[in-house]
């Protein structure tokens, strides 16, 4: 049978809404896609930047801690010297 103008406006009309439907439906998992690739960057580079803080302030803290090593070393080493001078010096005194 054949069918009327109206009748295939009308089928056209239906299938024009569904392919409508299904590319709102697309369309809003792009954006949906795009939004969580954009937090995931965003996420990414708040990560690097904390790493970054982080590292700064662990590169700090053995600067300070090497430092502190350092002057007790220095101070250890003057009291060993000095402890080696005395003694040194009563020997001598002993032997004279």
């Amino acid at each position: 049978m054949a069918k009327t103008l109206y009748e295939k406006l009308s089928e056209d009309h239906v299938v024009h809404q569904e392919a409508s439907g299904t590319m709102v439906a697309v369309r809003w998992w792009l954006i949906a896609l795009a939004a969580v690739v954009f937090a995931g960057c965003n996420t990414a580079e708040g990560v690097k930047k904390d790493v970054a803080i982080g590292v700064e302030k662990t590169g700090e803290a053995l600067q300070r801690s090497g430092e502190a090593v350092g002057n007790a070393l220095n101070r250890t080493g003057d009291a060993v010297g000095g402890a080696l001078k005395k003694s040194g010096e009563a020997v001598q005194k002993k032997v004279e």
